[in-house]
């Protein structure tokens, strides 16, 4: 039976909650929490209306959990739209809405000279330093008057000082549970959320789990989403983008078999199936992607949250066939430009003359539904027609041509940093040097053809670190005393399991799993060093990981 977490209730000042989301003692993106910024300008404003007229709202909710140095974390799970719209209008983000209701606020407090300007405004009146001049009375002293404002279109800067600091000083109050765990946090946020009521996308992410909520919001910042793709930032604030992430992971990962429409349901499977082998998977997808599509405003104005999901599960079956990925990418600028608008398409109707009827792409699936049904036959047509135009655009870009070895005798580092120079000294040679590196390092590169390890030393050279370097050779040390040869073809991918096992935290014995791994022959069958290949190899690493630790249990001796 889960525990609930201890409760208590504290009152805090407005200014004291934003200073501390400011310096990060309170954070507000909780990853299953939607994000800030929800609310439109009315909502903004009758916030800001009600604390100026002494209004009082529901309590904020904080949730504390403990992160893996014992250090205390404090999560804002409801209020964020609330303290953010503080923060914002104290900042000037915004004015108050014109159309908010009880705009007369009466207050106590200096009486300033004021002006009106063009759009019949009345505003305070500032000197030359930008100081407020009080109105002073037949013996030069300061004027206090009960006084009554219009605050509609005002921003916080245009407000009395008496307003601002009424603001900044509201009291607000706070229900903190501690010591939560992150099924606690999942069922607060669905519980207790108030204010804008969270859509589907938002829901759905909460139903993910934190572990991947938090990759799914990884995944949705990558630079071919954010350049590539036409996501507003609007589809951002709502987790639109997270649901098309999403979408993508399930097709691509579970098939158009396992489909359903609500995002909701959706996720409550990929909760149930999703490993960090599939989103391993698709961010090295969308790093190739990123690599070979370019900024086209009709591909910008086509990958957005109806269609992105497709072309995913299309590039998905794409990989699988063989070509060189810049196949994909004339492919894709095709069939956006003019193929998805050619009507060779069946309808399965005749015209009065008794003749077939055919229909364009684009006419017959993208005004169409999410329908399972639908789905499965809008991705089965996209692929057919991807087949159609390799056989007849890319015949002399498959098979022994990619198939061929890379030569490693004439690849050199001689202008590569010296430290990576130095680095490459502890292997039998530079190409091997830089594939062990590859997968030992985040980085958007995921094949071992020449060009794309001349490209790794490029991003080492840009934004690469000492301590990559160093950890890549500990792993390589731990592969090498447990036997595993200076010269054995596999050596990048046994480093790339040491690492998963590390940067997962897995209690398995490293040793004990190199031993079991190498009369396993993950990679036995795959021969060549394409996109494809390197990262077919990575996922059965994992596979491998995952298979050994179910089939011995998390042994760490």
């Amino acid at each position: 039976m889960r525990k609930n977490p201890i409760s208590k209730q504290e009152i805090e000042k407005v200014d004291i909650i934003i200073d501390d989301i400011k310096n990060g003692k309170l954070i507000i993106n909780h990853p299953l929490q939607r994000y800030s910024k929800q609310w439109g300008a009315e909502q903004k404003g009758n916030l800001i209306r009600r604390v100026l007229r002494d209004g009082r709202f529901l309590p904020i909710l904080i949730c504390t959990q403990y992160d893996e140095y014992g250090c205390e974390v404090r999560y804002l799970i409801d209020g964020v739209q609330r303290m953010t719209t503080f923060e914002d209008y104290m900042n000037d983000g915004f004015a108050i809405s014109k159309n908010t209701i009880d705009y007369i606020v009466d207050y106590d407090g200096i009486v300033y000279e004021t002006k009106t300007n063009s759009s019949g405004k009345v505003l305070l009146k500032r000197d030359k330093m930008k100081n407020l001049i009080p109105v002073l009375d037949e013996n030069g002293n300061v004027q206090r008057r009960v006084q009554s404002l219009d605050v509609r279109g005002l921003k916080f800067s245009e407000l009395p000082p008496e307003l601002q600091e009424k603001i900044s000083r509201y009291k607000v109050s706070v229900e903190l549970k501690l010591e939560c765990t992150d099924e606690d946090i999942q069922v607060e946020i669905l519980d207790y959320n108030s204010g804008t009521k969270m859509n589907d996308a938002q829901i759905g992410k909460n139903r993910l789990g934190a572990e991947f909520a938090k990759i799914v919001i990884e995944l949705s910042n990558h630079p071919f989403i954010k350049n590539k793709c036409g996501f507003t930032p609007d589809n951002r604030t709502k987790g639109v983008i997270d649901r098309a992430i999403n979408e993508a992971l399930m097709l691509v990962n579970f098939g158009a078999d396992n489909w359903v429409v609500s995002h909701k349901d959706l996720c409550r499977k990929l909760s149930n199936w999703l490993t960090t082998e599939h989103t391993d998977k698709m961010k090295c997808m969308l790093d190739e992607l990123n690599e070979i599509i370019s900024e086209e405003k009709e591909i910008k104005e086509y990958l957005t949250l109806k269609e992105f999901f497709v072309v995913l599960a299309n590039y998905h079956y794409f990989r699988d066939c063989g070509y060189a990925t810049e196949c994909y990418a004339k492919f894709l600028h095709e069939f956006i430009t003019e193929t998805s608008y050619i009507k060779n398409l069946p309808t399965g109707e005749t015209d009065e003359d008794g003749e077939d009827v055919y229909d364009s792409f684009r006419n017959v699936y993208m005004q169409g539904s999410k329908q399972k049904g639908s789905i499965e036959e809008r991705l089965t047509t996209m692929n057919k027609m991807l087949e159609e135009y390799l056989a007849e655009n890319c015949f002399d870009m498959k098979g022994d041509i990619l198939n061929e070895d890379i030569s490693t005798e004439e690849y050199s580092l001689d202008a590569a940093p010296v430290e990576l120079q130095e680095f490459a000294q502890n292997f039998i040679d530079d190409s091997t040097a830089i594939r062990c590196l590859m997968l030992s390092t985040d980085n958007p590169y995921c094949s071992f053809e020449e060009n794309k390890l001349q490209k790794m030393v490029e991003w080492y050279r840009r934004d690469g670190k000492k301590e990559m370097l160093d950890d890549c050779l500990f792993y390589k040390t731990i592969a090498i005393d447990e036997g595993i040869a200076e010269d054995d073809d596999d050596l990048p991918f046994y480093i790339y399991g040491i690492k998963y096992i590390e940067k997962n935290g897995l209690e398995i014995n490293t040793d004990k799993w190199l031993s079991y791994v190498q009369n396993v022959e993950f990679s036995k069958g795959i021969n060549d060093e394409s996109d494809n290949v390197v990262a077919l190899k990575a996922i059965a690493v994992v596979k491998n990981i995952r298979d050994y630790e179910a089939a011995h249990g998390n042994v760490c001796a």
